[in-house]
């Protein structure tokens, strides 16, 4: 979503929530753009379900049936139930914690509010899926399609062994496309190593150090007077910072391969030859 930030429209800014429970003085606006704002309407929705609402057929009921719930759990993370960004003031760094600073009776008011809304509308969607789905095409039809691509292949082939010099040209651009395609392929699959080798790096380095002094911040906190806080943070802060540092990291190799994936994809499909065109005389 942030990446889509310098083409906002302006309907989209005047739409921004404005953030005014700044603290001490600031020169600086603080706005917040709606994620639905940025989204097609297909997507709209828990950014976090977007690769579940693009599953073919069942992804958005799925996506439906789990966004309530999975918005609160969400929202927790900002200190909310109901907010998906900080509550505290903008203009000053929000550190992470272990627990949220929410009543855990709101926390269970909100999931049970959330469920029977994810409820309807999976079955919502179900009743959609089942008035809209195209019916079967007849089996007769299914089979005189295969048979005219079956028909077209061998007439293709045909013409392709009509005499030497076809059948030598022929091997010459099947040839060229298969190299091609694999070179390609090699050049995507270790374009991915570097990225790889930087979030391996990161995490058999950075990673550990940040845990380390997280822990030691917490024993710190124990130290001067706050043993149970302290105790909690020590032993939670890693856990909670390597949560969202883990699911960052692989986000990022999931596209790395994601890129790569589809660049040897195309570079394959490029090796389909142009179907023959029929010239009629």
């Amino acid at each position: 979503m942030h990446g889509q930030y310098p083409f906002l429209t302006p309907t989209e800014l005047a739409n921004a929530v404005q953030l005014t429970n700044t603290v001490g003085p600031t020169q600086t606006e603080y706005f917040i753009v709606p994620t639905s704002d940025l989204l097609s309407p297909a997507l709209q929705g828990l950014p976090l379900l977007d690769p579940v609402r693009a599953i073919p057929v069942i992804g958005k009921p799925i996506a439906d049936l789990l966004q309530p719930d999975l918005t609160v759990l969400v929202d927790l993370g900002y200190g909310s139930t109901t907010q998906g960004w900080s509550t505290g003031p903008p203009n000053v760094a929000t550190p992470f914690g272990v627990i949220p600073p929410v009543p855990p009776h709101e926390i269970v008011s909100a999931l049970v509010t959330g469920t029977p809304q994810g409820v309807s509308a999976f079955q919502a969607d179900v009743r959609g899926l089942i008035a809209s789905h195209p019916h079967l095409p007849p089996l007769t039809s299914t089979i005189g399609s295969v048979s005219s691509h079956l028909s077209a292949g061998v007439t293709g082939l045909t013409s392709t062994l009509s005499s030497p010099d076809s059948f030598i040209t022929a091997l010459q651009e099947a040839n060229t496309r298969i190299a091609t395609a694999i070179s390609g392929a090699a050049s995507a699959a270790y374009g991915t190593l570097l990225p790889t080798a930087d979030i391996v790096n990161a995490l058999l380095t950075s990673v550990p150090a940040y845990d380390v002094n997280l822990f030691l911040s917490g024993m710190q906190q124990a130290i001067n007077g706050d043993p149970i806080g302290g105790l909690v943070y020590a032993f939670g802060a890693p856990l909670a910072a390597d949560t969202a540092l883990l699911t960052l990291m692989g986000g990022f190799e999931l596209r790395v391969l994601e890129h790569a994936a589809t660049q040897i994809v195309d570079d394959f499909r490029g090796m389909t030859p142009a179907p023959p065109q029929t010239v009629s005389l």
